[in-house]
């Protein structure tokens, strides 16, 4: 179990720099799944040296079922849609589209209200890292990699603190590495791995993204205490 989501991203700093090669070299970018996942992405971008930005992805619900997702729409309208599950349904093509349309409009109000005047950090030709709590809904975070994807991002990586192992091997499917601290032989809710479950407020967002400071290097830092992020 993870203390808080800040104690999860240190973790998974540490995962990040097993997995993946030459993870602190430049060029890079570090996107937290909003809301929860900035929480987790602060300590990471911070320990990369990194700039932080949002990765705002929303759920496409079936018709008068919130809860029950038939695909993600992430930046830029990208969508991805579970075939399957709408087929079963008997969702109409008019309900997916009109829903994406309603569901892209609502992204971009997201975006808009976490960064503020702030302008989005360029992706092009970088290496993404896009981190949230715990990946349990794969079409969003399918859309989220999709939408890096088309933000001409050089390589995409989704790294999380905990999932199952169906979910991983899914997102696989579309970016380049999956990252994951701790992937449990019986999977629950997310929140059953963390001992404080306190989601960041839509209007805390912009303050972390103000306020990553990356680690000074050990030769300049010698005798004092590397500031972690609160």
């Amino acid at each position: 179990m993870y203390r808080n989501r800040a104690a999860a991203g240190r973790r998974l700093v540490q995962r990040l720099r097993e997995r993946v090669p030459h993870v602190d070299d430049g060029d890079l970018v570090v996107l937290g799944m909003v809301p929860g996942g900035m929480a987790v992405a602060r300590p990471v971008a911070a320990a990369l040296r990194a700039p932080l930005d949002v990765a705002v992805a929303l759920r496409l619900s079936a018709p008068g079922h919130d809860a029950l997702g038939i695909g993600g729409i992430a930046s830029g309208g990208v969508a991805r849609v579970d075939r399957r599950t709408i087929a079963m349904l008997g969702v109409t093509p008019e309900y997916v589209q009109e829903t994406i349309r309603a569901k892209r409009d609502e992204v971009e109000r997201l975006e808009q209200r976490c960064r503020g005047s702030r302008s989005p950090v360029p992706l092009e030709d970088r290496r993404v890292i896009i981190v949230d709590d715990g990946a349990q809904t794969r079409f969003r975070s399918r859309a989220a990699v999709a939408a890096a994807r088309a933000a001409l991002a050089r390589e995409v990586i989704f790294a999380v603190p905990v999932a199952a192992s169906d979910m991983l091997a899914a997102l696989a499917e579309e970016a380049d590495a999956v990252v994951c601290e701790h992937v449990p032989e019986r999977h629950c809710g997310i929140d059953a791995y963390y001992a404080e479950w306190e989601t960041p407020r839509i209007e805390e967002i912009g303050a972390m993204l103000g306020r990553i400071v990356p680690p000074p290097t050990r030769a300049s830092t010698r005798g004092l205490r590397t500031p972690e992020p609160r």
